[in-house]
């Protein structure tokens, strides 16, 4: 029978509870996806940190996210980012402090 020495029980469980005290707003290398279950083509997408104060260039570059479609990204850095969609009509939708760690975009437009 195996046995741990003693005081690794101790060590193990405050380690856990360390772990588990970490906030999914952390950050850090993570992905998302961005779902259009709406009915219109999303040709832009801008995601930025919440800290900052410009959009920084269309994400989506040449591509498009049909309706029905899922596109996934990975990102950098802070879970919390501000998005913003806009569709083949220029309709914007703008998103600010969405948690990319805990959620999925959801497009309904």
């Amino acid at each position: 029978m195996f046995t741990l020495p003693r005081g690794s029980v101790a060590m193990v469980l405050a380690l856990g509870m360390a772990v588990s005290a970490i906030p999914a707003s952390a950050g850090g290398p993570h992905g998302f996806r961005i779902l259009n279950s709406g009915s219109h083509t999303i040709t832009e997408v801008y995601i930025s940190d919440v800290t900052d104060n410009d959009w920084g260039p269309d994400q989506l570059g040449d591509d498009t996210i049909d309706p029905g479609e899922t596109y996934h990204w990975r990102v950098d850095g802070n879970c919390m980012k501000d998005i913003e969609i806009v569709y083949a009509n220029k309709v914007k939708d703008d998103n600010e402090a969405f948690d990319t760690c805990a959620y999925d975009f959801r497009s309904s437009y």
